[in-house]
């Protein structure tokens, strides 16, 4: 207004939190965001009928599962993410349509988890 900014009485509760908690909130509105992700819609040839908040919930478990503190090859990792925890997208994930096959080939799949921004 008048060319100045003011936090609104929400947004100065927010701040006030720790940072840990503005994070975790953050993560879960993320999480639950019906949107897609520009980051990911980018490599998708048809980013209809993903459940995002579902397919978000898996890439983090997947991340989760991840060793810390150990060198992992990229060039293996999906392939040993996806024998350990089943595919990255399947009817889960892409809840919103009729699936007769898995939604990615293991190629695309591999390009969206390599895709993934930093947790």
């Amino acid at each position: 207004h008048h060319h100045q900014c003011r936090t609104t009485a929400h947004g100065q509760r927010f701040l006030a939190q720790p940072a840990a908690t503005q994070q975790h909130a953050l993560h879960q509105q993320w999480l639950t965001s019906p949107t897609p992700d520009a980051w990911l819609t980018r490599i998708l040839p048809d980013a209809t009928g993903i459940d995002w908040p579902t397919l978000r919930q898996r890439l983090c478990a997947w991340v989760a599962a991840l060793p810390h503190h150990t060198d992992v090859a990229t060039a293996t990792l999906y392939p040993t993410l996806a024998a350990a925890f089943g595919p990255l997208a399947n009817a889960h994930t892409h809840g919103y349509r009729h699936v007769h096959r898995a939604p990615w080939q293991p190629r695309r799949a591999a390009a969206v988890w390599h895709a993934a921004p930093p947790r």
